[in-house]
């Protein structure tokens, strides 16, 4: 067989493999549609299971200090169980367990639990049952085209808008993110649930943690950081067009990063927080994980110890301006390409 045959071959597995394990796991949670719903129990899942932050953490750490909900039980979904936040949380509490994405546990929970509380989407399964409370907070105030505004085929949002037609709640920081929801998702006048225009649980995570707190934890994780210069956060968003190869703004982050800190050398600190999307190739890259907040802090938090904000078109600048007014925008464009 030529090489080329080999290759198709071998594609072919991987991709049979994969629907394969997608079709099981998508049969074994429609077996579940009979089982009961477990009171007081509510399933929270960040980014896929990537991580624990964002609003669904904000809303977790309110409810699980409140003496009011003492008898409620709390289910993280994570991919990896190893994941830093896992343990803190475990030595911490004794009504929270953890489970892997995917994983016949997290498919029993997805389908028992009472409330259900997403930053971003439920896979394509999914199907919330009638005595199920499903809120979505999103993740973010969007300043790029959304939904069926992306040129293009719409296929993409298909599963978003399935998610927000099934929601009960749908949290909103302002009137430009509840448009967004209702026009470029075309959820106005079909969405049976509530559309909550409020701010972001998450926002009370930058403004109660305490700032020695955050520093403390990156001097842990061994983050080049002087305690006693002011510091400027720098929040490139995703540019990138596969979330498969990420590196292509792999060069282009190092080097508006390292304009920066020569840039304001001795005069503050700087540190670059990356999309999660990036997040995993930057980390291996040794001219920059020295400076390179982890994925696993709640971006809000660290929010706390930030004097000055420079980003392109993140988001973020929302949550800081509420929190702080120092921020600049950053349009270097293909400069350093």
């Amino acid at each position: 067989m030529s090489a080329v045959g080999n290759i198709k071959l071998l594609i072919n597995k991987v991709l049979n493999s994969f629907v394969s394990k997608n079709g099981s796991i998508a049969s074994f949670y429609a077996k579940l549609s009979t089982i009961d719903i477990k009171k007081n129990t509510i399933l929270y899942e960040v980014r896929d299971g990537q991580s624990i932050v964002d609003s669904p953490f904000a809303i977790f750490k309110y409810l699980v200090n409140d003496p009011d909900f003492a008898h409620y039980h709390h289910v993280w979904v994570i991919n990896d169980l190893d994941y830093p936040t896992v343990n803190k949380i475990k030595a911490s509490y004794k009504n929270v367990d953890f489970v892997v994405r995917n994983s016949k546990e997290y498919l029993k929970w997805l389908a028992s639990a009472e409330y259900l509380v997403n930053n971003a989407t439920f896979q394509s399964f999914f199907v919330k049952k009638k005595e199920q409370i499903y809120i979505n907070t999103w993740h973010g105030t969007p300043l790029k085209y959304m939904g069926f505004d992306i040129p293009g085929n719409p296929a993409h949002s298909q599963n978003v808008v399935r998610n927000f037609l099934m929601a009960d709640y749908i949290l909103s920081p302002n009137a430009h993110t509840t448009e967004i929801f209702s026009k470029s998702y075309r959820l106005d006048g079909i969405f049976p649930g509530v559309i909550l225009e409020g701010g972001y649980p998450r926002i009370d995570c930058t403004n109660s943690i305490q700032r020695e707190v955050i520093k403390e934890e990156l001097g842990e994780l061994n983050l080049v950081f002087d305690d006693n210069l002011p510091t400027i956060l720098y929040t490139p968003t995703w540019k990138g067009s596969s979330i498969l190869n990420p590196s292509n703004d792999e060069e282009q982050i190092i080097k508006e990063t390292y304009l920066l800190k020569d840039y304001f050398k001795g005069k503050y600190n700087v540190l670059v927080k990356v999309h999660p999307y990036i997040y995993k190739t930057l980390s291996r890259n040794e001219r920059i994980k020295h400076i390179l907040i982890p994925d696993s802090l709640d971006p809000n938090e660290v929010l706390s110890i930030v004097d000055l904000l420079i980003t392109d078109y993140s988001s973020i600048f929302f949550v800081f301006f509420g929190y702080r007014q120092t921020y600049y925008f950053l349009c270097l464009g293909q400069r350093f390409v």
